[in-house]
């Protein structure tokens, strides 16, 4: 089941990185927590329930800003790669889960880019905090 994960996720990745609009990018990300959601009726694994919560959790953030952009009713921007940035985690989740290896990092990280989107992120990112930093892999994701 979990190589399901793995091609669903980099699917998403790669629709995500190919749509040109941000809202069905964001569309195309809120899968990746559907699709964990659907593996863990088969197989329970708590790291899975994380995995679940953090994506489904920053999915809601991310799309609650868009939308009150969107609507005019917000100062709060997004950095403008922020879709790229998701896409590019899931990868890494990816690949974390297909060597067995633990995707803690990457869960945090999403976390982090997550509360960018919240008023008092960007008022630390306005500060010159780095609020969700890349991921390392990044460039070697990029370049595959």
């Amino acid at each position: 089941m979990r190589s399901s994960l793995v091609t669903e996720f980099r699917l998403i990745k790669d629709r995500m990185i190919e749509e040109e609009h941000r809202n069905k990018k964001i569309w195309w990300f809120s899968g990746a927590y559907g699709i964990v959601f659907r593996v863990m009726n088969f197989e329970y694994d708590p790291d899975l329930q994380f995995l679940h919560f953090v994506l489904q959790s920053s999915y809601k953030a991310i799309s609650h800003r868009i939308n009150t952009i969107s609507a005019g009713q917000s100062m709060t921007m997004l950095p403008d790669d922020i879709c790229e940035r998701l896409a590019l985690l899931l990868e890494s989740i990816a690949e974390q889960i297909e060597n067995d290896e633990s995707f803690y990092h990457e869960l945090r990280t999403l976390s982090n880019l997550s509360y960018l989107t919240t008023g008092n992120g960007y008022y630390l990112s306005l500060k010159g905090i780095e609020v969700a930093p890349q991921l390392v892999r990044d460039q070697d994701i990029l370049s595959e």
